[in-house]
Formats: structure tokens, sequence, C-alpha cells
């Protein structure tokens, strides 16, 4: 695969590269570890590969659910759903809003099925029934958590260096650096900002002191829950 730009055309360009006699293919996109890649950098091949996963999710919750409880279908929906929507998702979630929208409306197109509801129902009525996170918070509690993960030394070491304490960088005595935050990257390149050294430094300076200072990550992920989810009255 040749890597480039939408500008030089790189589908048009043929390579002839041959091992051991054989001549290696040339594709436009490929899978490692889970994440399919294109030639130009872009999410268009991972997306719709989520899309069509996600679609059949659903086609098998709509399926069994005359046979089966409503606990089950919710737990289908965390076992069977909710890891395509997630995975590797600080990689890929800066992808576009277009490709994200898409990905809220099947979260609420399986939520109609578990519940039964029409189209017409609101999606936060939706969501508060089921006690569902919006799949932008689902993205953003994964890169929350990871960077809780590497101030607590729960990373590999080239993830932890990407993040420095204010702590650490002066002693000026702001809310800030006192609640534990980040110093943020200097870059006015708006790509540098979506890159996860930035972005999840940007998000971790706005969670509240009792996140940050979690004991745990299963306490940071239960109170990160809590922090999301409107209270039921």
């Amino acid at each position: 695969m040749l890597i480039g730009t939408h500008g030089m055309n790189v589908a048009n360009i043929k390579l002839n590269i041959t091992l051991d006699g054989a001549r290696l293919e040339q594709v436009n996109a490929f899978k490692y570890l889970g994440v399919t890649i294109d030639n130009v950098l872009k999410w268009s091949y991972h997306f719709e590969h989520i899309f069509k996963k996600l679609a059949q999710v659903i086609g098998i919750i709509k399926y069994v659910k005359p046979y089966v409880s409503s606990q089950a279908l919710r737990l289908m929906y965390t076992t069977l759903f909710i890891p395509h929507i997630n995975y590797c998702s600080t990689v890929w979630d800066q992808g576009g809003k277009g490709y994200l929208d898409k990905l809220e409306k099947l979260q609420k197109r399986a939520g109609r099925v578990i519940l039964g509801c029409d189209r017409y129902t609101s999606t936060s009525t939706l969501l508060n029934t089921l006690g569902w996170l919006p799949v932008a918070e689902i993205h953003k509690k994964s890169k929350a958590t990871l960077v809780y993960k590497a101030l607590n030394g729960l990373t590999p070491p080239y993830i932890t260096a990407m993040f420095t304490q204010l702590s650490h960088v002066h002693t000026h005595n702001t809310r800030l650096r006192a609640q534990g935050g980040l110093q943020l990257p200097m870059t006015h390149l708006e790509y540098r900002r979506r890159a996860f050294s930035s972005s999840g430094a940007a998000l971790w300076n706005t969670l509240p002191q009792h996140l940050k200072s979690a004991r745990s990550l299963p306490l940071f992920k239960q109170l990160y829950d809590v922090h999301c989810l409107p209270a039921k009255h």
C-alpha cells in the first residue's frame, strides 16, 4: 500500500514490488490489529466496517428479542455493540462528525429495538431509560480512561510520556495546577490539536477533581458514568 494524500491520487500510482519472486498485491486499505488503515490515512474504510458490524448486531438483537428478557438484550448491547464503538476509538474518534452522527443513529436504533419504541422517541428519553452514554461520551470516557492509566503508571512509557502535569512545569498557584491539570502541547495546527496527546490533555483538564483523584481504575470508570449520566429521580 502506498500512503499519500488525496491530491497525490495515490490509488492510481501502481507499484511493482516482488518478494522471493512473487509480486506483492497493492491494496488501498488493510486491517492491522483490528483497525482498517487506508492509503490517505482517513477512516472511511474503518467506519464502513464498523457500520456493517453494528447493523449485524442490531439484526441479531431484533431476531432474538421475542425469546429473551430485556436484561439479556441489554447485555447483548454491552457485549456485542459497545466493543465495535469503543475499540481503538482514541485513534479514530476524530474521523469526522458525519461518521460519529451515523454511529449515534445506530446506537439509537439498537435502543429502539430493545425498548420497542418508535422512531419519534427522543434521544434523551431513550438513553436515560437504558442508562446508556451517548457515543461521544463513550469515546470521551475511553480517552479519559487512557489518560488516567497513563498518569498512574498503567501504560507503556511512550504513552505516559505524552502527558506532563502542570505541577512539573511551574510553581504558580493556579487552580488548574492544584487540580492535577496537564500541560497542553503548543501548536497552531488543527490536526495536532486532534491528536491524543493534545485532545486527551484538554479533556482531562475539564474533569472534576474527584474524578482525577480516583484511587483505582474501576472507581474512575464508575465515577465517570455517574458524572455523565443524569440523576434519576
